[in-house]
Formats: structure tokens, C-alpha cells, sequence
């Protein structure tokens, strides 16, 4: 595309871009902060042509449980303190203990955006009548009080396609559509979105990407939320088979990967793709691809892909454990990596990415590596300094721009596995081997599509 004349391009939160119409624009070391728009219309205003709830996305959060940890009991009254340690201006809360601390999150105006948890049997409960969703909003806007404008989401449970916290496809979506007839009948909610973490098993036969599809059950629970979350985790691919450690990493040498090798096109997912003849262009890390193969799942059960309709709900690497890969030097390598912009495409821009999680959490049973994914330590000290661009998102017809994140894959052919380790290039739509937070416990699970990636049954407990 050739440039645009001087003045004629404009940049969403930064002005110094290339002046390429679509084309975003880095900072010197490469993180992304906006996107030039060849249209004339202020930021504040979306076209016609665009999401309209996506637009109150920003593209990096964290998540915040606090049920096992030590700390948090005593820092309860202080959770906006917490959150002004990092940079990060979206939060997303779960059930229990958390749900109590949303108050307090939202006392700190850093605090631009929060995704507001419910359990397992809440979700249940709303599935059962109108008059408990009527109830659940209403509690939630007691606690939000005057913030309500903050709250952009409300997540119905966490990983009800995971064993440990099921709930079945059409409780789920009764107790989704109830809390959006909720929200449709209050007078200041009706911003809020609605939606329910999945883990990766909702994305099946992953590689090759065009192949990818949802899990039947779940298509219809996939069709009444505002956006798709999912939760991935590149992490437990790796520890299951150590040759997929580069590419989980972002870090291997190969990168971008592109296939088939000898077809050339633009790094551009579009929805006309979503067929066994198109062949993505490139991937530039495991999670890269665990998202074209969402976008071409959802793409073929008719669902928008797109303009901020895909958000990654959990993703992360501990810095310590029994596993040889927890390590704050590969931890440090994966957000570095993620939050520079190098672990995705271009065509990844309209994603937005929670990284789970706020604190280590000293108290969750199980392998110790379930202790270590904070970004803040035992001492509630941040472990790095960690350097974020946030932009609101947009999307017009030439370009799709950051939103929110995630999906986790499932099973994938061992031969696959088997040729793609070979060759250290196992660019894997399949982190389904990633773990899982359970809705009321915090306890993470790795589903059973792992053992189709890794040959093993390990899991998180």
C-alpha cells in the first residue's frame, strides 16, 4: 500500500507513525502503540464498520486470584496499591476471595477496565431463573458502586468444558442468556459485556490451522457471548514435550515459521480464509498459532473472529517450581516476548491478553510450580519491570487493532507431534496442554487434550 499524503493518516494514542495506512506503530524497542487509520473520523467516535463494545477493550491485563495467598489476606485493603506496582490498566477478578477485593481494585484509578468473575454455581443458579441473574447484576453493582463505567465484562464461571468445573453447554448458555436479558433491563449496566472462560478443548483437530473446529456442544454457548475467551497456556506444551520450548518461548531460531514454504502471502487472517487452501502465512510463536486455529474454528461455525470477538483470559509461566522450565529466566523470556509484540502477528492485533496472574499464591496445593505465577513475589514486589503500550481498540475495514485474548487448543494428531518436534517447529495450535484454574478453587488442571500433545497425563492439581 503506498504511503499516505502528509497529515492524511492519523494514529490511534500516537502520532509518530510511518505514515502506511493499517501499518502500526513501534516504539524503539518494538512494542506496538497504535495504528495509523485512513479515515477522518476522531478516535472517539466508531464507524459503522466497527465493533462497538470491542472499542472499550484495552490489550494487556492481569488476573487477580488471591485465594491461596498468604499475602492477600493481609492486603485485602491495599488491593490498589497491588495493582499501581505493575503498569497494567485491565483486571480481571474471579469468584470467591477475589470477588471481594473488586471494591478496593476499583479504588485505584489506574484501574481503566475490569472483568468482573462469577463461580461455578452462580452460573448455575442463573441457568435456573431470571430473578438470579436479576440478583447477581444487582450484587455486582453494589459492589462497583459508582465505577460501574469500569466494568466492561462479567465472566460466566471459569473452564466449564473442563472436568473439574463442569457445567454443561446449555446450562451455560441459559445462565449467559439471563444475565444479558439483565443487562439489557438495567439502566446503567448496559455497556457491560458477558462471557465464559473456556480452556483450549473447545478448539479441536488445531494443526493444521485451517483445519480447526469447535467443540459441537459448545458452538451455541460460543454464539450468545460478546467476545470468546479462552485460556492458554504454551507452558504446559513445553513441559510435556521439551523439543516445543523454543516455539512456546517465542525464541526459535526459525522464526516466523511459514507454511506451506513455498506460498507467499500477507500475515492478514481474514475470515474468507477459513479453508483448507489457505495456507497462514507465518507464526511467530506456539500461541501465534493456537490463535489463527481459533479464529479458523470459530470462522467456520459462523462466527466473527474478528474485531475484538477473541480475547485470551490466562496465559503466563511461573518463575520457580519441581519443573525443570520454571524458571524466572524463561518466565521473564515468554512476557518479554509476549508484551514486546514478537510473539504474535500482525494479524493477531485484534486480540487482547490477560496474563494470569497478579500474585504468587504460597497457599495452592499441588505441584509447587502452582505457587510461582505472579507477577508479584511472596513479598508482594514485582519480579521485573515490565514495559506495556495500551491503546483502546479500533477496527475498520483495512485493519483490525488490539482487543482481548485467548483460547487453548485440543487434541492434535501424534503425528504431528511427532514431525513438528523433529523439526523444533511444533508452532502448536495445541496448548491444551495448559492448565486450568478452577472457577472456585484457583486450582489449575491441565485438560484432557494434553495427553494428545505431550504423550503424557500431567497435569496441574
Amino acid at each position: 500500500m503506498p504511503p499516505l499524503a502528509s497529515g492524511s493518516a492519523r494514529c490511534a494514542d500516537f502520532s509518530g507513525c510511518s505514515g502506511i495506512d493499517g501499518d502500526c506503530c513501534p516504539t524503539p524497542d518494538g512494542i506496538l502503540l497504535g495504528c495509523c487509520l485512513h479515515d477522518t473520523a476522531s478516535p472517539s467516535e466508531p464507524t459503522a464498520s466497527e465493533h462497538p463494545r470491542a472499542l472499550r477493550i484495552l490489550r494487556w491485563g492481569v488476573a487477580v486470584s488471591t485465594l491461596f495467598s498468604a499475602s492477600a489476606t493481609l492486603e485485602v485493603d491495599n488491593a490498589a496499591s497491588l495493582i499501581e506496582r505493575l503498569p497494567f490498566r485491565l483486571v480481571r477478578t474471579y469468584s470467591g476471595a477475589a470477588s471481594s477485593w473488586v471494591e478496593q481494585i476499583l479504588a485505584s484509578e489506574q484501574v481503566e477496565q475490569l472483568i468482573v468473575g462469577t463461580s461455578t454455581d452462580q452460573a448455575r443458579l442463573m441457568s435456573s431463573s431470571q430473578a438470579h441473574a436479576d440478583r447477581l447484576l444487582v450484587d455486582i453493582l453494589r459492589q462497583v458502586g459508582n465505577n460501574v463505567s469500569r466494568v466492561i465484562a462479567i465472566a460466566v464461571g471459569n473452564e466449564p468444558n473442563e472436568a473439574a468445573s463442569a457445567v454443561s453447554p446449555p446450562t451455560m448458555l441459559r445462565a449467559i442468556r439471563n444475565l444479558q436479558v439483565a443487562i439489557r433491563n438495567s439502566q446503567v449496566a448496559a455497556h457491560v459485556m458477558v462471557t465464559t472462560p473456556l480452556t483450549g478443548g473447545v478448539v479441536q483437530d488445531s494443526y493444521p490451522p485451517e483445519a480447526a473446529r469447535l467443540d459441537a456442544p459448545w458452538v451455541e454457548v460460543l454464539r450468545a457471548v460478546d467476545f470468546v475467551m479462552v485460556n492458554w497456556f504454551p507452558y504446559f506444551a513445553a513441559r510435556g514435550n521439551l523439543a516445543l520450548l523454543p516455539a512456546a518461548l517465542g525464541e526459535d531460531p526459525s522464526l516466523p515459521w511459514r507454511y506451506p514454504p513455498d506460498v507467499d502471502r500477507r500475515a492478514v487472517w481474514n475470515a474468507a480464509h477459513a479453508n483448507a487452501s489457505f495456507g497462514v502465512q507465518q507464526a511467530a510463536s506456539m500461541l501465534d498459532m493456537m490463535l489463527h486455529a481459533t479464529k479458523f474454528a470459530l470462522a467456520k461455525a459462523g462466527i466473527e473472529p474478528g474485531a475484538g470477538r477473541v480475547v485470551v483470559g490466562e496465559t503466563g509461566w511461573p518463575t520457580s517450581g519441581w519443573d525443570r522450565l520454571a524458571t524466572t529466566n524463561n518466565s521473564r523470556t515468554y512476557y518479554e516476548n509476549l508484551l514486546s509484540g514478537r510473539m504474535l502477528s500482525r494479524c493477531h492485533d485484534d486480540v487482547a491478553v490477560v496474563l494470569f496472574e497478579l500474585m504468587d499464591e504460597a497457599l495452592k496445593p499441588g505441584p509447587a510450580d502452582e505457587r510461582f505465577w505472579g507477577q508479584l513475589d511472596g513479598s508482594l514486589s514485582p519480579k521485573w519491570e515490565l514495559g506495556l503500550s495500551y491503546r483502546r481498540v479500533r477496527h475498520t475495514a483495512q485493519h483490525q487493532s488490539a482487543a482481548l485474548a485467548a483460547l487453548s487448543l485440543a487434541s492434535v494428531h501424534s503425528r504431528w507431534v511427532t514431525g513438528w518436534a523433529k523439526r523444533l517447529r511444533a508452532c502448536s495450535g495445541n496448548a491444551s496442554s495448559q492448565a486450568r484454574k478452577g472457577a472456585d478453587t484457583g486450582v489449575r488442571r491441565a485438560p484432557a487434550s494434553v495427553v494428545a500433545l505431550t504423550g503424557s497425563s500431567s497435569s496441574k492439581a
